[in-house]
């Protein structure tokens, strides 16, 4: 009678602890995301400590990395940044999901209608890069080992609306192939003018979707890119990045309005293979 007790007690703790992450199981999926409908950024990431994000991004990054070659399905409206009163993204809060196992991402549609939306982030999703310090300017000449950074993945990401992002949605730095599918990309803000200089004459740029390295990252490792990149039946708003200094869609996280400049997809094409559907 004890023992059945025990394995009772047992079974309700594990129930009870998946329920409270926000992360269950459904038909199909090898784990569902629920959002949690708030916005504050007071998760510290396991994998980056001292770094405070959203639940939301926290939860999405345990199912991805807990479920290597799985199947992840995601509910309702995710915030990936903090907004403050004024609407604006407050600043250093947008989070990064890192893909760095293969995975399938889906969000819920009906019809044409996203049911499925991930407001805010910086670099979105990830895929192919470890959660360490971003490394941009890499001297070669150091003692550097680009594998401490790049871990290429299979990544497929399916029927999510993102919205607000910061520089891009979705970051390909090194894949074995990824499918980017059905998505819709909506009011992206601009990343450099808010770093490196201030007033309405500052430039950004905002991309849907890149797949490109750091150039010295690219010289020490530069097989970084196997497979083929399928980029089938999205929604690119047009004017993703593209702000007057007044609008606040426009406004990166930095709190500069900056004139951004669009590029939806932004290609390495001598880097990656290009398949069309």
């Amino acid at each position: 009678m004890k023992r059945r007790l025990h394995a009772a007690l047992f079974a309700l703790v594990i129930v009870l602890a998946v329920l409270s992450s926000g992360v269950s199981a459904e038909d199909g999926y090898d784990a569902v995301v629920l959002a949690t409908g708030t916005d504050e950024a007071n998760c510290e990431r396991s994998d980056l400590p001292g770094v405070f994000v959203t639940q939301d991004v926290c939860r999405v990054q345990e199912a991805v990395s807990a479920n290597p070659g799985g199947k992840i399905l995601l509910k309702g409206t995710f915030h990936f940044a903090e907004y403050g009163d004024d609407g604006y993204v407050v600043p250093g809060t947008d989070g990064t999901v890192f893909i760095t196992n293969d995975v399938e991402i889906s969000g819920e549609k009906d019809g044409d209608r996203f049911l499925t939306r991930i407001l805010g982030g910086y670099f979105t999703f990830s895929v192919g890069y470890q959660p360490v310090e971003w490394s941009y300017d890499v001297d070669p000449d150091e003692n550097y080992s680009p594998g401490d950074n790049i871990s290429p993945a299979q990544a497929i990401v399916r029927d999510i609306s993102f919205e607000n992002s910061l520089y891009t949605a979705i970051r390909v730095w090194s894949t074995t192939g990824t499918i980017v599918e059905g998505n819709r990309f909506l009011g992206g803000r601009s990343y450099e003018g808010g770093a490196y200089c201030t007033g309405p004459q500052c430039s950004g740029y905002a991309y849907a979707i890149s797949v490109m390295q750091p150039d010295a990252l690219q010289r020490l490792r530069p097989q970084v890119y196997t497979g083929d990149l399928y980029i089938i039946d999205n929604v690119i708003d047009c004017d993703y990045g593209r702000a007057d200094a007044d609008d606040p869609w426009g406004k990166p996280a930095y709190g500069i309005p900056v004139r951004g400049y669009s590029y939806g997809v932004l290609i390495y094409e001598h880097r990656v293979a290009l398949a069309t559907a």
